[in-house]
Order: structure tokens, then sequence, then C-alpha cells
């Protein structure tokens, strides 16, 4: 379709992509914004960073995603961005461990032992035992 309005391309792709640049634009010209102007620790300031600039960050991929539709490619977005993911694939994730400042990498398998274990620990708690007992008789 050739949708135009003083000399102004409507489509839906158009528009996208003049959002999408938009947002490039935005990540380019204001990291103070984004990053540093802000009172983050230092850990949510690499994370961010990484997010943001990183390869394979979400400017990057914004970046491809407007050649994806110059090209007409569909689907525009191909890769799901995790901003607390070093890796940003993969079965791992991060945790951040309070006795060090860096965050400590755990499998899946670790993170599932963890969640059981304070799951455990929480079916101990009499308040917490009521309040099972009162959603099954039905209540909130």
């Amino acid at each position: 379709q050739n949708q135009k309005e003083n000399g102004k391309d409507l489509t839906f792709e158009s528009r996208v992509y003049d959002i999408i640049e938009s947002a490039v634009n935005y990540i380019d010209s204001d990291e103070t914004n984004i990053i540093d102007g802000r009172t983050y620790t230092d850990l949510s300031k690499k994370y961010l960073r990484n997010y943001f600039y990183g390869s394979g960050g979400l400017r990057e991929e914004l970046k491809k995603s407007l050649q994806r539709i110059a090209d007409g490619k569909k689907p525009i977005f191909i890769k799901q961005l995790k901003i607390f993911s070093e890796s940003r694939s993969g079965s791992e994730a991060v945790v951040h461990d309070p006795t060090k400042q860096e965050p400590k990498q755990v499998e899946k398998k670790e993170i599932e032992k963890m969640v059981e274990k304070e799951l455990q620990k929480m079916l101990t708690r009499p308040e917490f035992i009521q309040r099972i007992k009162k959603i099954a008789e039905g209540g909130n």
C-alpha cells in the first residue's frame, strides 16, 4: 500500500519504522538519562548498560529490526531480551549473591531447588497454612 499524506508515508511499516528509529535515537543520545542520571547501584547500571548498549542488546536489536522492516521481512523482532541475564540465552539466570558484589550464574536446576526449599519453609508457617486452608474452602 502506498498511503501518503503531505508527502509522508503512512503505512503501518513506515510508522513502526519511525517509532523504532526514534527509540534508537533516544538510546544513542540520552545514555545519561537512561543509566547515569539515576541513583542506581553499580550492579544495576552494569545490567542496564549491557541491556541497552551491549553486544546483542536493545539498541543493536532495534537496529536489526529497522533493517528487517526495510527489507520487508517478518517478524520484525526476533530475539527476546532479558535485562537480568548475562548471556541473554540458554537456561542460565543471574541471581544476586549478597556476599559478593558480582552476580552468580545459577543453572535452572539450582533455581528449582532453591524455590522448592523456600516453599518447604513457607509450608511450615502457621499463617501460610491457614491461608491455604481458607483458599481451599473457597475463600480469599
